[in-house]
């Protein structure tokens, strides 16, 4: 009898990986660095008064902070508030991928180029306009992780296109007896 039961557990057993392994993986990195972009802006936005002067003498239209006066203000405001978002689109995606979500995969491919082109426009724009080297490391940094985000972005999304989850996959099922 025991060995009728082997049997059938190793008929069943499946044969390599799940289909939708690269996207649930993905979707753990995601989640991690989102976090950390999240995380990481919020400490810095308590703190951002002590590390940037911020000398506006008068109210200001919003065009006028793009001159090159107020540039650096506003370039650490625009990073941080990419950032911020970017954070929370990274953390939503993560959520979608780990979860196996269809709609996870365009979602991860819109996100990442996205960031990555505000982060190297940030650190180009902090070298050029203002000079300011030391102001393009951490935007610089942001913009290569996000880029190199955007390869597994890619795969993540071909796998959920080629593996589509079952449409009942996250359905809740009653209890039956």
């Amino acid at each position: 009898m025991t060995k009728q039961r082997e049997n059938d557990s190793a008929e069943r057993a499946p044969e390599g990986p799940p289909p939708r392994a690269f996207a649930v993986g993905t979707g753990q990195v995601f989640i991690l660095v989102g976090t950390i972009y999240f995380l990481g802006s919020c400490c810095f936005w308590s703190f951002s008064g002590s590390m940037i002067e911020w000398q506006v003498p008068r109210e200001l239209r919003w065009s006028e902070y793009l001159e090159r006066q107020y540039l650096p203000q506003t370039l650490p405001l625009l990073s941080l508030l990419a950032t911020l978002l970017g954070g929370l689109g990274l953390l939503a995606a993560g959520v979608g991928l780990y979860g196996e979500r269809p709609s996870a995969g365009p979602l991860a491919l819109m996100v990442t180029p996205l960031l990555a082109v505000v982060f190297g426009g940030v650190a180009v724009a902090q070298v050029v306009t203002v000079g300011a080297w030391r102001g393009a490391i951490l935007p610089g940094l942001f913009c290569v992780v996000t880029g190199l985000l955007c390869v597994p972005a890619v795969g993540a999304a071909a796998e959920l296109r080629q593996f589509p989850p079952p449409p009942d996959q996250n359905a809740v099922r009653d209890k039956e007896g």
